[in-house]
């Protein structure tokens, strides 16, 4: 058995209408999840029990219930392993299981380490993965000279056969990451954005999360007055109503379907403040989650054609008018010159929409170009 319990405090505050009593969770039988569009799991880690899975769910379950919530199980908590590779594999082989029944997982775990298992899971599908990070730092340090929580991004970048096919990192803190690791991932085409660059343009991030396939968002990129008991508090970093947002951008995102949210220490959240405002982003994620819409074709969206003195004579930009969402034409780099190059539709802002009026190519552009 890969699953224990939801715990006994969580366990009693399944009644009522609220969120908690609509959706079937394990308790004393493991839940049927095979008709279930969205599914719960938590973790501790390789070598640990689970606390905040069961710690969020005792502020979660009260909440009001979401419409369609038939459509959301919770399997209780994932078993901890001997070693971190037994953990990773058996995490991987099961996150993959419900990903080859369509399944949209959400993962709540005490360890950022988990976002490696879910990798390994999203490798059962046949397909080059897109990864999505919002942290404070980028986790890439040395796997067998630091701890997890810092390198679990090394293993993804790292691992064998190469499937990853773009690697986002949003809102990390400039003063936690050296200039030699930047180099090293503009010289690697990884992009990385800042958080000084969302401060109060988070829209921005959500063209991010729009593309991915799986995502990690590790607790400590909140700010500490928001986030008590995130493993490595900071005063500065995203507040709890823009946390919440990036949740909701994550579940609405319609290629993403495995969505981490890691990295808590119970000793240093009391009063159960920090598993609150974790509850409410899964709230919001599950939410985005359950009301998400597929990408319409292009025919149907409004179009716009911005000629630029640059790279390129002109920029075609789409737009999903019931969604606000916006996509834009970028042509292969090694089609460059001929006379019909081929392109490929890129998730965008309506900002970099603007910019490219002012003829000007936006950053987002020369990402995907160079990539």
């Amino acid at each position: 058995m890969f699953f224990e319990p939801v715990s006994d405090e969580a366990a009693t505050l399944r009644k009522g209408g609220a969120f908690g009593n609509v959706i079937p969770a394990f308790e004393q039988h493991f839940p049927d999840w095979k008709t279930a569009e969205v599914v719960l799991v938590g973790t501790g880690g390789s070598q640990q029990a689970s606390v905040l899975a069961d710690a969020v769910r005792c502020q979660l379950y009260p909440f009001t219930a979401l419409g369609k919530m038939g459509q959301v199980v919770d399997l209780g908590n994932f078993r901890s392993k001997e070693t971190p590779d037994q953990y990773y594999d058996a995490l991987g082989y099961v996150i993959g299981k419900l990903l080859e029944e369509n399944k949209k997982v959400v993962i709540l775990s005490d360890q950022p380490e988990a976002a490696f298992g879910a990798y390994l899971g999203r490798l059962e599908i046949p397909e080059e993965v897109t990864y999505a990070h919002i942290g404070p730092r980028f986790a890439l340090g040395e796997p067998e000279l630091e701890p997890e929580a810092v390198t679990f991004n090394k293993r993804v970048l790292t691992y064998e056969p190469e499937r990853l096919a773009r690697f986002f990192t949003l809102g990390y803190q400039r003063y936690f990451v050296e200039s030699q690791v930047l180099e090293t991932l503009s010289e690697l085409n990884l992009q990385a954005v800042r958080y000084g660059e969302l401060y109060q343009q988070l829209p921005e991030a959500e063209p991010y999360l729009r593309q991915a396939d799986m995502g990690c968002f590790e607790l400590s990129a909140i700010r500490q007055g928001d986030m008590a008991g995130s493993l490595f508090p900071s005063p500065g970093g995203f507040d709890a109503i823009e946390a919440c947002q990036l949740a909701r951008y994550a579940g609405l995102a319609p290629k993403l379907d495995c969505f981490v949210m890691a990295g808590y220490d119970p000793s240093a959240d009391p009063i159960n403040a920090g598993a609150r405002q974790v509850a409410v982003m899964t709230w919001y994620l599950i939410e985005g989650m359950l009301l998400r819409k597929p990408i319409p074709p292009v025919a149907s969206m409004r179009k716009y054609s911005v000629k630029v003195h640059s790279t390129v004579d002109e920029v075609v930009f789409y737009e999903d008018t019931a969604t606000q969402r916006w996509w834009m034409e970028v042509p292969f780099s090694q089609d460059l010159g001929r006379q019909r190059p081929r392109t490929h539709l890129v998730a965008c802002s309506e900002q970099d929409y603007h910019t490219t009026r002012k003829d000007e190519l936006p950053q987002r552009w020369w990402q995907a170009f160079e990539s």
